[in-house]
């Protein structure tokens, strides 16, 4: 449960009575505004398809499969830098490295999938490996009939979060033992780096390497790891080391145990009232969970919607 306003949009076909294809939206966060995330400025490609579209365009360049790993790895430096500088260093290795290989990532809308020329928060999600998974998922459901599907899902749903609600009184700390790895890391990462007081709320950190600054007011940091993952990132760790403030109230909420439990309980009510939502309706938008669901045919340009897309609580 991840909590974070990020949906990943994908279909898998019916081989029940119907046939068809059901389209879903795969939330992050429970709590998430739909409508805010739809528009194409909003529009995030999975890295891991862009990846492979790439590997195919190299092959039929015939440049040799010695130099692939190079030439991928030379992508993932493109894709995954989260500055400006990062992504530009990395683009001139590809230009020197084959010129029609850059070309490809100009003509390929970078602005999707790179993350420093993607301006949304996408919380660090590259892929839709979580709708794959959501396919996977519905390996056996997708042989029956729509209604039996959903029956057969609600019910699976419910017992995975009642495991996820269970799994929480685990919890040794304030966040979940995933999120509390990688801040314990950031913290640890953080000990050589040099803090300075600069104006109100901002410091000046020092890398050894390069100067970044701080807000702590307005949670930023010039890396961009604070914004964009919701988390502390080392720069920012050492300055709340400097004032000797609890990391953990520098979080994002979503992490926090408390979140995770009110989030489960609302969609374990939800899901507990079947199809009616009639509970549920009295929710606000705020508050809504939604599985985005419509039947479509695949026309083989993407998908004509031959149902309604249906709010399902």
């Amino acid at each position: 449960m991840g909590c974070r306003p990020v949906l990943a949009i994908d279909s898998c076909h019916l081989s029940g009575p119907y046939k068809g294809t059901l389209l879903s939206a795969i939330a992050y966060d429970g709590y998430c505004v739909v409508f805010e995330l739809f528009g194409v400025e909003n529009h995030a490609y999975c890295y891991r398809h862009v990846k492979e579209n790439f590997s195919s365009f190299f092959n039929s360049k015939t440049l040799g499969k010695e130099r692939k790993e190079d030439a991928l790895l030379l992508l993932d430096n493109i894709a995954y830098g989260r500055l400006d500088i990062d992504y530009n260093e990395a683009f001139e290795k590809l230009v020197r490295f084959n010129a029609d290989l850059a070309r490809w990532v100009v003509e390929n809308s970078p602005e999707h999938w790179a993350m420093s020329k993607f301006l949304k928060k996408r919380w660090d999600k590259m892929t839709t490996n979580i709708a794959e998974s959501f396919n996977a998922w519905l390996r056996e459901e997708r042989h029956q009939t729509i209604y039996t599907l959903l029956m057969m899902h609600m019910d699976k749903l419910v017992a995975m979060l009642d495991t996820h609600m269970r799994g929480t009184d685990k919890w040794k700390s304030v966040v979940g033992p995933k999120t509390e790895e990688k801040l314990m890391s950031n913290i640890t990462r953080s000990a050589p780096i040099t803090v300075m007081p600069y104006l109100g709320g901002t410091f000046k950190v020092f890398t050894g390497e390069v100067y970044l600054v701080v807000d702590m007011q307005q949670h930023k940091c010039t890396c961009l790891t604070w914004q964009m993952s919701g988390l502390p990132c080392p720069h920012v760790c050492d300055v709340i080391r400097t004032l000797r403030h609890d990391v953990y109230d520098y979080i994002d909420p979503c992490f926090k145990v408390s979140t995770q439990l009110d989030l489960l309980v609302i969609i374990l009510t939800m899901a507990g009232n079947g199809l009616d939502g009639s509970a549920a309706s009295s929710l606000p938008l705020s508050q809504s969970y939604y599985s985005i669901v419509a039947l479509g045919s695949n026309t083989g340009k993407g998908f004509t919607l031959t149902g309604e897309v249906r709010r399902m609580e």
